[in-house]
């Protein structure tokens, strides 16, 4: 290891647990002498932490949703039930970990235990973050001078109180709150985030102990597997880094400078094609790019010192220096992809052909499709400045709506006391600054969502990662603000009046601007202005001490605000809406229809009127019938189909290996990752696909065993229907190329008649070629392919949930309970009778 990495440990810091601030040794041959480190977590930050964790998880638990929700609850939870693959990225560690609850929880349907290991990953977040704000206080309070004097009694409290409220206040924010009950992945993905934070700052406490900051890497890597817009945290870690080991965060910009340049040279020669017709995203590039250049030159001019050495060394045909200094991040990046490897379970999972195998990765295009989110439209990063600005007053919004002015007040009181830090606090405060710059401000550039309701409420949850530095922040500033009034009450007793009095001006102000006609609304508003105004009142007649047990007490009732706050919008006990939407689809309720037939097919339009019949199908149908909320319901008979993906040639294979399977032909996928594109134009296999063809072999054959037993037990109708052949799908695209071409000819010659190109459809002519794009055009192709299917299963029942205008489909539908049936005779009329 370099001496660059090694820091001497003082002796009176190691007595209480904490690793000096002292600098490397600056003579770089010499070896520091270390003495042992101490732990980091004390027992009463690991007590803290399961305070939290219990009373987090209590109240998850109590408004845990009881059954199958809406969105993507359904489809989630098949894919749990069966180990296979979600919708992009496939978040394979989450669903290995969420299968683990199908298995071992024995109580209860399946969309309760994966709604319960929901809660049990938001809980452990919050847990963690009370962790890192309980220790991180105690780090800040010793410190900071002036405030080391601090008794240990009120020291200890504080950190307690503060790790509370942060905890509580992340597991009762709206965001996190609402995905904790449910069946959903962020929770999960928050996990991995404080799991990278706990291993950075163990790392930050002592810097030559690698290994922290090896396995924070790793637990990087699993981020990225478990929601891909955790990746804008990289540059703010880096910066954590070069707080930290300024050397080492050097050579890390310079690592980030040459992936940049050979970036650039990539898209040159027009293999990377992300950048072309998207100037704000190729800016972005740029941006980061060249601000790494310049990092890493400022910080090479800084240490020219060990340059020169690494150039001796090199001159005298000597390595050593260059590999210390490389080392590190070579061992990283390994890391990093360790943690992203995770990513092929897709196509080992999609060898057993599960009934959630979402872009059948098991082909080399179906997991590129998956990993690259293929079917959601591109990244597409805001340019315009008002936009930009409606977009961050839509995120302090969000941000106030969660966690109130007050305490956002809070969280600003860490940055006041950042120059009186030691570096290692000092360094830990700005890297989390930097996480949180790209977790909430580049995000929400890359993001570009919508600025009207819907279109924020969706945007929502992708924030929910930023918030956990605010909370951090929160934990934070209280325990400095409490240190204060331990050690300098008299001296910034004003100061401190002040602030309490802005803060009851805000909550007051938050009374007036509440409109809601509920009482608990109302009182929830009262209530946070009633803790201000006694805070106020102890500080306006504590004039030389005030009452420390009532701060603490009055900082510990935080988290009440935001329980009453959120609770209406985010609690789910007793709510039954999305296991009765899918269950009616099949049994109408009150018998004014009759049950669905056997060997139905149903096409399922909306995520709910596809998501909640595929778990009624896969996951209902297959618990025990004690457990099941109808005991008579099985209709694993029927099969489903969404006309929405048709046009996705990924997804025919997905149906066919369902439900036609005798037609489907699967290709080996690890010879075919390894080959290049043109040795498979030339059908040519290089020596390491070759040596592949073992795992393919091994794999398929599990993959093969694990569908046969699926299928003895019934998993797919025994029966198989005929699906679109990739030829279908080629006359489809050709007979609506066709159709637009025609049409776009009559409204181009004859521009006074009615227009036929329909509206959203873009019909364009480029190089004397047809060229068709948008959500109309895929729709009329996915409604030839319905017809397909339609006509080539004449002896099944078809039903429909809900659609896009099919033109073929509409004189044959009629209405069926909450869905419609599309009979086999188009209908002259309908009857009263039809819609009893």
């Amino acid at each position: 290891m370099s001496s660059d990495h090694l820091k001497s440990v003082n002796r009176g810091a190691v007595a209480k647990g904490h690793p000096s601030q002292n600098s490397p040794t600056k003579n770089p041959t010499t070896t520091a002498v270390l003495s042992p480190v101490a732990p980091l977590f004390r027992r009463l930050d690991w007590l803290t932490a399961l305070v939290v964790f219990i009373f987090v998880l209590a109240g998850y638990i109590y408004t845990l949703a009881p059954d199958l929700t809406l969105e993507d609850s359904g489809e989630l939870a098949v894919g749990s039930f069966y180990a296979g693959v979600p919708h992009p990225p496939g978040y394979p560690v989450w669903t290995l970990y969420t299968w683990l609850f199908t298995v071992l929880v024995p109580i209860s349907n399946i969309a309760y235990r994966v709604a319960l290991s929901s809660a049990v990953s938001g809980a452990l977040s919050c847990a963690l973050l009370a962790l890192i704000v309980s220790r991180g206080s105690s780090m800040m309070l010793e410190g900071i001078t002036g405030m080391k004097q601090i008794e240990k009694r009120w020291e200890d409290g504080l950190c307690l109180v503060a790790g509370f409220v942060a905890g509580c206040l992340l597991g009762f924010n709206g965001f996190m709150w609402s995905q904790a009950v449910i069946v959903e992945v962020y929770p999960f993905s928050l996990l991995s985030l404080m799991l990278l934070l706990c291993a950075l700052l163990r790392w930050m406490y002592a810097t030559h102990q690698l290994r922290y900051l090896y396995l924070a890497f790793f637990w990087f890597g699993i981020c990225i597997t478990n929601h891909q817009t955790l990746i804008v945290a990289a540059m703010g870690l880096e910066v954590a880094i070069l707080m930290a080991a300024p050397r080492l965060g050097r050579d890390l910009f310079i690592a980030n400078t040459l992936i940049y340049i050979f970036g650039l040279i990539a898209k040159s020669k027009g293999i990377i094609q992300s950048f072309d017709n998207n100037p704000s995203l190729f800016f972005i590039f740029n941006a980061v790019g060249v601000g790494s250049g310049l990092v890493a030159l400022f910080m090479i001019v800084k240490t020219m010192d060990q340059f020169v050495a690494i150039f001796t060394d090199l001159v005298d045909f000597k390595f050593q220096k260059l590999r210390e200094a490389v080392q590190p991040i070579l061992i990283m990046g390994a890391m990093w992809a360790v943690g992203a490897a995770f990513y092929f379970y897709m196509p080992i999972a999609s060898m057993t052909n599960p009934p959630m195998n979402w872009g059948y990765p098991r082909t080399e295009e179906g997991f590129w499709h998956a990993l690259t989110r293929g079917q959601y439209d591109k990244t597409s990063p805001t340019s315009d400045p008002y936009k930009l600005v409606q977009q961050l007053a839509m995120y302090v919004g969000g941000a106030v709506d969660e966690f109130t002015v007050v305490c956002l007040l809070i969280a600003l009181v860490p940055f006041m006391f950042l120059s009186r830090m030691q570096n290692r606090e000092r360094g830990w405060m700005i890297g989390l600054s930097a996480i949180y710059i790209g977790l909430a401000f580049l995000l929400l550039i890359l993001l570009n969502p919508g600025v009207d309701r819907q279109a924020s409420e969706q945007a929502r949850v992708f924030f929910t990662a930023s918030h956990v530095m605010i909370a951090i922040w929160v934990g934070y500033g209280i325990a400095l603000i409490g240190g204060l009034i331990a050690t300098h009450y008299v001296e910034v007793r004003r100061n401190i009046l002040l602030g309490t009095a802005i803060a009851a001006a805000f909550a007051l102000y938050s009374i007036f601007q509440n409109k809601s006609l509920f009482f608990i609304d109302k009182f929830t508003s009262y209530f946070l202005f009633g803790l201000t105004l006694v805070a106020l009142v102890l500080f306006l007649f504590g004039r030389t001490k005030v009452p420390r047990f009532a701060i603490l007490c009055l900082f510990a009732l935080l988290p009440l605000q935001s329980i009453l706050a959120h609770w209406s919008a985010n609690e789910q006990r007793g709510h039954l809406f999305g296991y009765w939407f899918g269950h009616d689809m099949f049994s109408p309720p009150f018998e004014i229809y009759p049950e669905m037939p056997k060997s139905s097919i149903i096409f399922g339009g909306t995520d709910p009127g596809r998501f909640c019949p595929t778990y009624m199908i896969f996951c209902e149908s297959f618990i025990p019938a004690e457990k099941r909320r109808d005991p008579k319901f099985d209709r694993r008979d029927c099969y489903l189909i969404t006309q929405n993906a048709l046009a996705d040639g990924t997804y025919l294979s997905y149906i066919r290996a369902h439900y036609n399977r005798s037609a489907q032909n699967d290709p080996p996928f690890f010879v075919n990752f390894l080959r290049s594109s043109t040795e498979e134009e030339q059908g040519r296999t290089n020596l390491l696909a070759r040596l592949s063809t073992p795992l393919d072999t091994f794999f398929t054959r599990i993959g093969k065993d694990i569908e046969d037993r699926r299928r003895r037990e019934g998993v797919y109708p025994p029966k198989e229907i005929l699906t679109p052949t990739p030829e279908d799908s080629q006359i489809a695209f050709q007979q609506y190329i066709a159709d637009a071409q025609r049409r776009l000819q009559h409204d181009m010659q004859s521009p006074t008649e009615p227009k036929q190109i329909r509206p959203g459809e873009d019909v364009r002519v480029i190089d004397n070629k047809i060229s068709v794009s948008g959500q109309v055009a895929v729709m009329a192709i996915n409604g030839l392919l319905t017809k397909v299917i339609f006509d080539k299963n004449p002896d099944h029942e078809f039903f429909v949930e809900e659609s896009f205008a099919l033109d073929w489909m509409f004189p044959h539908l009629s209405p069926f309970g909450i869905i419609m049936k599309i009979n086999r005779e188009p209908l002259v009329e309908i009857t009263q009778d039809m819609v009893k």
